[in-house]
């Protein structure tokens, strides 16, 4: 998942990548990856690129559904990316 999110981000940009969700519980049966992806300094045209490029690209790789939640670290935080940073894994 680090590689391919590294070759999509525009050089020398600044990123954190996490898992979160039901694929960190054992226990509980997720039918999906859900990634949380916060950038610095990518301009929000930028943004909409890389999901749209990223998520194709990770849900064939895994061979699995992808959730993949872009937050821009200059915004406020939604409800989704709170609870990602908060209950998430830094990967």
């Amino acid at each position: 998942i680090r590689s391919t999110v590294s070759e999509m981000m525009p050089p020398n940009s600044c990123y954190q990548l996490g898992l979160f969700g039901s694929r960190l519980n054992d226990e509980a049966r997720g039918g999906d990856v859900d990634i949380y992806l916060e950038v610095t300094d990518i301009e929000r045209q930028e943004q909409q690129r890389i999901k749209r490029r990223l998520r194709p690209r990770l849900e064939e790789m895994l061979d699995l559904p992808v959730d993949l939640v872009i937050q821009d670290s200059a915004d406020p935080l939604t409800l989704v990316s709170k609870m990602a940073k908060e209950q998430g894994r830094r990967i």
